[in-house]
């Protein structure tokens, strides 16, 4: 297509093993939670020469981030404030607050716990961490002494993070694909999943698409 195609990483791997990316003229690695040092190196690259094009990600943590930086260099792009919000399992839920559509949910943190017997009243739960993708740092709870290792184990590995209490839905999971443009919503793909807790992760078993 006669496209100049280049990756920025995060991932020392890819870089090692630069033959594996034929498709990819040029790799640069780079601090990818940094969107100001994203930056400096889109702008450098644009003064070689490079009409950019578009700025992409299918990476669901950076696909945010590819939008709003496609939004800041004009280029086009989706609702990239939508897409953050969607992103963030806390922020997803409270767009959501006061409908029939979410499950019961609490927040803690280190410093901000809530009532043990709230929480049994609640079980089986799910722990998750806010700013995790899938079912990375998800787990089923269904005794209190569950509830208190996962939420440790998160809480060691995101200090300063929030976790996501949520009452555990049995039954089988519906992904729902919707396109909205001008507030009209077109639902282009519906995928139902099985869903088992194995080895103390969710994986999925199955699937079918609609």
């Amino acid at each position: 297509m006669g496209l100049f195609t280049i990756l920025l990483t995060d991932n020392y791997k890819q870089l090692m093993q630069r033959d594996e990316y034929s498709e990819v003229n040029f790799i640069q690695y780079c601090d990818l939670s940094d969107i100001e040092r994203v930056k400096e190196i889109i702008d450098y690259l644009g003064h070689e020469d490079l009409n950019i094009l578009a700025i992409v990600s299918f990476i669901d943590p950076y696909c945010a981030m590819a939008a709003e930086l496609s939004a800041i260099y004009n280029r086009p792009t989706f609702t990239y404030l939508a897409m953050a919000k969607m992103q963030n399992k806390l922020e997803s839920r409270l767009c959501l607050k006061g409908t029939n559509l979410i499950p019961k949910f609490e927040i803690i943190t280190k410093d901000l716990t809530i009532d043990l017997e709230y929480v049994k009243r609640m079980l089986p739960v799910v722990v998750k961490y806010i700013d995790s993708n899938g079912s990375k740092d998800v787990y089923l709870c269904d005794t209190l002494s569950t509830y208190h290792k996962y939420t440790q184990k998160l809480f060691e590995k995101y200090p300063e993070g929030q976790i996501l209490i949520e009452e555990y839905m049995d039954g089988t999971q519906y992904i729902v694909e919707a396109v909205v443009k001008d507030k009209v919503v077109k639902v282009v793909g519906i995928i139902e999943q099985e869903i088992e807790f194995i080895n103390e992760h969710f994986i999925i078993t199955a699937s079918t698409i609609y």
